[in-house]
């Protein structure tokens, strides 16, 4: 199981970059206008979707081919995707919050309660 999820972190490793980078673009974007939360929503969203690009990766590699013949069973490779959307939510919402905090601060737009 763990390999499962290794492996879906590395190969998208490489996207983590134009991430971050469209991460803050929103930042910059919707802190000032919607306020922080609005922004947290989008990080959870859109990392949450990362989980997309690891079934483009597989399809594109034949994966699931090579994956039926190891001794994997088709529940455990699902349980990988979910525990690998679950990382990626919690990442963009950490991220969001960190972030969505700083950029309150700097704007002074703070959290609504």
């Amino acid at each position: 199981m763990k390999s499962l999820v290794l492996k879906d972190l590395f190969n998208i490793g490489h996207n983590a970059k134009s991430m971050l980078f469209i991460l803050v673009v929103f930042a910059v974007a919707l802190i000032p206008f919607s306020g922080v939360e609005g922004y947290i929503f989008v990080c959870a969203i859109l990392c949450s979707m990362m989980i997309v690009t690891t079934f483009s990766f597989d399809d594109s590699s034949k994966w699931t081919r090579y994956a039926m013949i190891m001794p994997v069973s088709k529940k455990e490779l699902v349980a990988g995707k979910f525990m690998v959307l679950a990382i990626f939510c919690a990442i963009g919402s950490l991220f969001g919050l960190i972030i969505g905090f700083i950029g309150g601060l700097i704007t002074d737009k703070s959290y609504s309660t």
